[in-house]
């Protein structure tokens, strides 16, 4: 075992010694797997009675990663799969600041082409100059967690407001990048992964038809529903186009219309009409042909705004295994963590979550590590193989990410 790895190792012991980890909802009846090292999956199918296994396996094993099904099986440890004897799951829903396209990308994430050795700013699929598949460099900073906040206070919105489960929802920070929504209520629970497949479906806006909707543009008189009765999508869409046509300027206006900016400006001049009309059920119809293609443009508009991100393969699959809450991120050496509901607005994941000390460690910098912050301190810029003092969990955030070694 190398001495990065031992350190770290020891570290995670201690932390396991010291902390106990809640067991799961029915821990009997989930699949547990563990990484090592570098890899988030090393082995699957464990099983654990009660929690006083679980921290026993935690402090006497510590894995780097720790993951649980979000499936109840009748017998967890069975291989393969159907020998588990699949009885429910819950539904789960993963965000992850990788995902998102935020402008900070720029300034902290980087990439190289494996081909021809070009490298940049920001993360690209291929290179730019000769089209090679590049390796991303990828961090993450409080700007990043906030977006991904936002598409997960979204979600929550949707779970509660279109589908009413309102009970049995759980937030969860993944300890690195993301947060995990969970639902275990009842009705999640019996959901089959066709619903499952449908609910995506549902969230992310795919396959919205305007016109089922109550959006009608191509008969003589233009409607909607009704703001005061509508519901699901129509309220998004209905409130989302209201904030609009009231508060855009004109070239806002302009740009998700679809119009010119001069047409735009009439437009303005028109809200209180426009806004009534809403209100009424009826899209105005404004003079000359530009009507039917304007109200097109701001309800797709719309529906592209609020639809969610959100990955269809990882949220249907029954049979997933996602980070346990309170235990520790290989990656980053931060604790997962749940977060009540009604803080999640305040949550600060890169201060909240530190499990370490401050005490300082020498480590030595493998490559260049851009400005990153941790419990409301900012490290770095740090060159490559510079040796420097920093604190604990700052040190251990980069030995876990490979971005650094012991330094001797």
């Amino acid at each position: 075992m190398q001495p990065t790895e031992q350190f770290l190792r020891s570290k995670f012991q201690q932390y396991y010694r010291a902390h106990a980890v809640s067991a799961p909802l029915k821990i009997g009846q989930r699949e547990f797997g563990i990484g090592a090292f570098g890899k988030k999956i090393s082995m699957r199918h464990l099983a654990f009675a009660d929690s006083n296994e679980l921290n026993g396996f935690l402090r006497n094993e510590v894995p780097f990663y720790i993951s649980y099904s979000c499936a109840y099986y009748k017998y967890p440890e069975m291989q393969p799969m159907n020998a588990k004897h699949f009885l429910q799951a819950d539904l789960v829903y993963e965000f992850d600041a990788d995902d998102l396209q935020t402008d900070c990308k720029q300034g902290h994430d980087s990439w190289k082409c494996v081909k021809c050795g070009a490298s940049g700013k920001g993360t690209i699929e291929n290179c730019t100059k000769c089209g090679a598949h590049t390796l991303k460099e990828e961090w993450v900073c409080g700007k990043c967690l906030n977006e991904t906040k936002k598409q997960s206070l979204r979600l929550i919105g949707f779970l509660q407001d279109d589908f009413d489960f309102s009970d049995g929802i759980e937030v969860n920070y993944s300890g690195s990048k993301g947060f995990h929504i969970h639902v275990n209520n009842e009705k999640a629970l019996q959901l089959s992964q066709n619903a499952r497949t449908e609910l995506i479906d549902y969230l992310s806006g795919n396959g919205i038809i305007q016109k089922n909707l109550g959006f009608d543009t191509e008969s003589r008189m233009f409607s909607c529903p009704i703001p005061e009765k509508a519901k699901g999508w129509q309220k998004k869409i209905i409130s989302w186009m209201l904030g609009k046509i009231e508060n855009s300027d004109s070239e806002e206006l302009a740009l998700y219309g679809g119009i010119s900016n001069a047409l735009a400006k009439k437009l303005i001049t028109m809200r209180s009409t426009i806004i009534s009309g809403i209100s009424s059920g009826m899209l105005y119809q404004f003079p000359g042909s530009k009507a039917e293609a304007f109200w097109n443009s701001l309800i797709a508009s719309a529906i592209d705004a609020l639809k969610l991100g959100i990955d269809r393969q990882t949220s249907i699959d029954l049979h997933k295994i996602i980070r346990l809450p309170e235990t520790l991120h290989g990656g980053t050496g931060l604790a997962a963590k749940k977060i009540p509901l009604e803080k999640i607005v305040e949550f600060d994941a890169l201060k909240e979550c530190i499990a370490f000390s401050g005490d300082e460690v020498k480590v030595r910098t493998i490559a260049e590590i851009p400005e990153f912050e941790l419990n409301a301190r900012k490290f770095g810029k740090f060159g490559a193989n510079e040796e420097i003092k920093i604190p604990e969990y700052a040190a251990i955030y980069l030995l876990a990410r490979n971005a650094a070694q012991l330094a001797e």
